[in-house]
């Protein structure tokens, strides 16, 4: 099981197997969408809906109303299947500005990994810019076992949330911010970009997703100042707290 969230405008929404219910959500900010599945073996059994014997003359008849059976069959556990794919975790499926690779608590710890005091200082604003919330606590330990990490990635993406694992206490996150691309997009505003990305990736662990459908700010959507929207507006803040 893996989520994945990419600061650079790309979407994969939850699909669930049956045999597995394995999910996978990617999602990012850069104008692409992509969407993939994992396929699930179904079987109805054909010995189910008994046929006559031949010579009556309405084995026709009976082939018919074996495949309606069928497709109604089938249509049913397509319909079972996507109700699963969006209420696994334990949200409103009828809202869709739910994450389905967030942490199933407010309250996480992250480890840095191979960053400077530049993104150490960054990643602890980030922090506490959420910690501000009520309820909500992202601790720092060097025994964690989610992740913030900082590089020159040569992909375009910002910042990329990747989660793995059932939504329950066995699920980690990794996060990573790209400098590179950041400096390439941000000006002269790197570090106000640094932090507004920095920010917007642990709000993934808070279940909120890329682009939310409203018309009110929001540090998740793809069209935010990221030199003025730095830290959760009035809007991420509600979402949190009817997510949780």
């Amino acid at each position: 099981q893996m989520t994945s969230d990419i600061d650079s405008r790309v979407w994969v929404c939850p699909i669930v197997t049956l045999r597995s219910e394995a999910l996978v959500c990617v999602s990012a900010e850069h104008s692409i969408v992509t969407v993939w599945s994992q396929t699930s073996s179904l079987r109805a059994r054909d010995d189910s809906f008994p046929l006559p014997r031949p010579g009556g003359g309405r084995m026709e008849t009976h082939i018919r109303k074996i495949e309606s059976s069928r497709k109604r069959f089938l249509s049913k556990i397509v319909a079972i299947m996507c109700v699963l794919a969006f209420t696994i975790g334990g949200a409103s499926a009828a809202n869709a500005d739910y994450f389905a690779g967030g942490m199933p608590s407010k309250k996480n710890s992250v480890k840095y990994v191979g960053i400077n005091s530049t993104y150490v200082n960054q990643f602890d604003n980030a922090r506490f810019r959420w910690n501000a919330l009520s309820g909500v606590t992202f601790g720092k330990s060097n025994s964690a076992k989610n992740t913030m990490t900082a590089a020159r990635y040569s992909s375009s993406w910002y910042g990329l949330y990747t989660s793995k694992g059932p939504r329950n206490n066995s699920r980690t996150f990794t996060i990573q911010v790209n400098a590179r691309s950041l400096q390439a997009a941000s000006g002269g505003n790197m570090s106000k970009w640094i932090a507004s990305t920095s920010t917007h990736e642990l709000g993934h662990a808070l279940s909120l997703k890329d682009n939310p459908n409203t018309s009110k700010s929001s540090l998740m959507k793809y069209s935010r100042n990221r030199s003025t929207v730095i830290g959760p507006q009035s809007y991420d803040v509600s979402e949190v707290k009817r997510i949780y």
